[in-house]
């Protein structure tokens, strides 16, 4: 049986520094999280000015999805993630042909997703952050799930979010908590003093 609501606490703010804070000062180890990250905060997109933005920068108009290997200690790309142009979906050559260009000129992939399960996250935020940050990416959405319930057989017996923070550049940020975690609740306290 899960616990009720206790609250949900926002931020407005859609600060990428906000967004770096929250991450690097996480005081739990989160059960689940996924994150973008955007070559120089370059926002994807379908158009021209896209494409020319991404060629002037040197960005590959493209996403890639990393995943922790444990054996290796390192973040690889998924085997079963994504390495997608961002034109894909798109059914016009020309467009594809732009994003090909710019795989074969080279440079950085613009969009890189991450995730990490239980026991990943503090690899994630003691290495590979602080390169993806010197390579000047910018964190600009996440999901952390800190607490998880089983869902039951009906619901296919997954996990499911229980207490967790969501951020992007829509949005702001908002912790969805549940009794407590008063911890956890006081950092984010914090944050909202510090960012609103």
């Amino acid at each position: 049986m899960t616990k009720t609501l206790e609250n949900q606490l926002k931020i407005a703010n859609t600060s990428p520094e906000l967004f770096l804070e929250a991450v690097m000062t996480l005081p739990v180890e989160p059960r689940y999280a996924d994150f973008n990250f955007l070559a120089y905060g370059l926002s994807m997109s379908v158009n021209e000015e896209y494409l020319e933005e991404c060629r002037r920068r040197n960005v590959m108009p493209a996403r890639v999805e990393l995943e922790y290997s444990s054996n290796k200690k390192l973040f690889l790309p998924s085997l079963g993630g994504k390495f997608a142009l961002t034109y894909e979906n798109e059914h016009n050559l020309a467009n594809v042909s732009h994003c090909l260009k710019g795989i074969l000129h080279g440079g950085k992939i613009n969009e890189i997703l991450i995730k990490t399960i239980k026991g990943e996250f503090k690899f994630f935020r003691e290495g590979l952050l602080d390169n993806l940050l010197q390579e000047e990416y910018q964190l600009v959405q996440g999901d952390i799930w800190i607490t998880t319930y089983r869902l039951g057989e009906y619901s296919g017996g997954g996990y499911a979010r229980e207490t967790g923070l969501s951020f992007g550049r829509r949005k702001g940020m908002e912790l969805d908590i549940r009794e407590g975690m008063d911890d956890v609740k006081a950092w984010f306290k914090k944050l909202q003093k510090k960012y609103s």
